[in-house]
């Protein structure tokens, strides 16, 4: 009900801006009023047009031209334009007012004609033409309405001699149809046919869509890659907005990144439900509504690339309003986005190859195909959009794209647009044991921390008075007043020195060496051992954002937290 509803409407509107655009070439009046229009779609599109068009009131009697609309028809008024239009579509009330109009001194100019059956015109006016242009006129009409009548007496023929031969056709069939229901019922009553049904399905499909089977095939490799690109943007600039401390910050930056989207493409705004449906029904026109781009709204080409445009922005846009802390969510932006991959691929296909795609089937495929690769669900998306289609018609487009799809986006990253995010956190618990056991393992639970630091105006004696009074590892961290990390000193670099009382006042600094790396605080377990492997080292000091010491991790206390945490998971 409501296809057909948008389907009727998105008539009238071109009814409206074909009439509008007419009246603007032929009659170029400055300002017209319309009367008994149920709908403002011929003002709007009298307005695009360049004509100054409003309501039929007492301060719109001076305009220049009156429309009057089908079918709402009243009493006409008492006073009237100079030019007067009559635009109906099957109302017999016309004929009242063109005698009216005619009792007023108001003659027919011929010079307007009729365009097509669906919507008759007749313009009149207060000036006389010369009588043999009226005759012309006249004549020229009455010999179009005879040709109507000849050929609507012929078409009554033909129609009336097709149904005497299908009365005779359903005569004859009349006598079989018992012994056809009858073989029907046996063979669908078997065993072997109700085995054998979903073979059946998918041969008779399969024939239908084969034609179109590559391009199943090249949507679906298309999802995958479209499905990659969602899922890194949004992780990326998930990432750049949690380097922003300030969330005021966030909010502003979000905010104008949204703002300039939307203003560029306004199909971006809300959850994309109107652009949706525009693309279901073919009417590409709706999209540049508000848009800096509706006057290219009629060229192929443009509207390839402000649909591609508005695909690839829509990752963006939903990314920046989860980032900065919104609520974009990722299931209905998914649908949105496969929805215009689809729609692109049939396009394309349609306007350099002069094909006839169903922009329908495409769009609904595309969603399942990119919500596939998104969500890593492909048996989901797949009988989400076969419910969504209400059928399963395109049950076999729907498995072929979902499934390539699927395929391309877990070879690129195995991760979901859910999962990714506790993977980077290492809090994502997998079947391999190795990971999931390092998800229990905490940083700041591993920290050592003996409290003996070195200052850099200390020397090579306080070292050793440290060494022979406290307990200690190979390794010193060299921090100044505030706690700052300068350098670490091993007890390696020392020991040729530590038995030679002459050098105890060597300044510590000469055995003063730079981290080879340092952990930052609440770092995950994985990345300190990269660090480990990375630098060929078994201690290196943790320190926060400001670089303040807070204590050292060793590769051994991580081996062995790993090995009491796997003793735990195996029990």
């Amino acid at each position: 009900m409501q296809l057909e509803k948008a389907k009727e409407t998105k008539q009238d509107m071109e009814r409206c801006r074909l009439l509008a655009q007419r009246i603007a070439e032929e009659l170029a009046p400055a300002t017209a009023a319309v009367l008994n229009a149920e709908t403002p779609a011929l003002e709007k599109a009298l307005h695009r047009a360049g004509v100054d068009a409003n309501p039929f009131t007492v301060a719109a009697r001076q305009a220049d031209l009156l429309v009057v609309e089908d079918p709402a028809w009243v009493e006409m008024p008492a006073q009237l334009p100079g030019q007067v239009l009559l635009v109906f579509t099957g109302s017999n009330v016309a004929e009242g007012w063109a005698e009216e109009l005619a009792r007023r001194g108001y003659y027919r100019d011929f010079r307007w004609r009729s365009r097509g059956r669906a919507q008759q015109s007749a313009l009149y006016c207060t000036v006389q033409p010369a009588t043999a242009e009226m005759i012309a006129g006249y004549e020229k009409e009455l010999d179009l309405l005879r040709d109507r009548m000849v050929r609507a007496e012929r078409t009554c023929n033909e129609e009336a001699a097709l149904i005497e031969r299908l009365r005779s056709d359903l005569s004859l069939s009349r006598s079989h149809a018992r012994n056809l229901e009858k073989t029907l019922n046996e063979v669908t009553s078997s065993t072997f046919w109700k085995l054998t049904w979903p073979m059946r399905y998918v041969v008779s499909k399969s024939r239908q869509i084969w034609h179109t089977f590559p391009l199943f095939v090249l949507l679906g490799i298309f999802c995958g890659l479209m499905s990659y690109y969602f899922t890194t943007v949004n992780a990326r600039v998930g990432a750049f907005f949690k380097k922003i401390d300030s969330p005021y910050k966030k909010w502003l930056i979000g905010g104008a990144v949204l703002g300039i989207l939307i203003y560029i493409f306004p199909p971006l705004y809300g959850e994309g439900y109107e652009g949706f449906m525009s693309l279901m029904h073919g009417n590409t026109t709706e999209l540049f509504n508000n848009s800096l781009f509706y006057r290219f709204s009629q060229i192929d080409w443009v509207v390839i690339l402000f649909i591609v445009g508005t695909m690839f922005f829509k990752v963006i846009a939903m990314a920046s309003t989860n980032a900065a802390g919104g609520v974009g969510g990722t299931f209905a932006p998914s649908l949105f986005v496969g929805a215009f991959m689809g729609a692109i691929t049939a396009l394309v296909c349609n306007t350099l190859f002069g094909w006839n795609l169903s922009l329908v089937s495409f769009t609904l495929v595309g969603m399942a195909g990119v919500m596939s690769g998104v969500m890593k669900a492909p048996l989901t998306s797949i009988f989400l959009i076969a419910e969504l289609s209400s059928g399963y018609g395109l049950f076999i487009p729907l498995m072929i794209t979902a499934c390539i799809a699927f395929a391309i986006d877990y070879y690129l990253d195995p991760d979901s647009i859910y999962t990714k995010q506790l993977r980077q956190n290492g809090e994502l618990i997998t079947h391999n044991k190795d990971e999931s056991v390092f998800v229990f393992l905490r940083l700041d639970d591993l920290i050592q921390d003996d409290g003996v630091y070195i200052h850099p105006s200390q020397t090579l004696g306080d070292i050793v008075q440290i060494m022979s009074r406290e307990r200690h590892d190979d390794y010193f961290p060299v921090l100044d007043n505030e706690k700052h990390l300068l350098g670490i000193v091993r007890l390696n670099d020392v020991r040729e020195d530590l038995f030679n009382p002459q050098k105890y006042g060597n300044p510590i600094t000469r055995y003063m060496l730079l981290s080879p790396d340092t952990i930052l605080q609440h770092e995950q377990i994985q990345s300190v051992l990269r660090r480990f492997d990375e630098n060929h080292v078994w201690v290196l000091p943790v320190v926060d954002k400001e670089k303040h010491y807070l204590g050292y991790i060793s590769k051994s206390r991580i081996m062995t937290a790993y090995r009491e945490q796997l003793v735990k998971i195996s029990q």
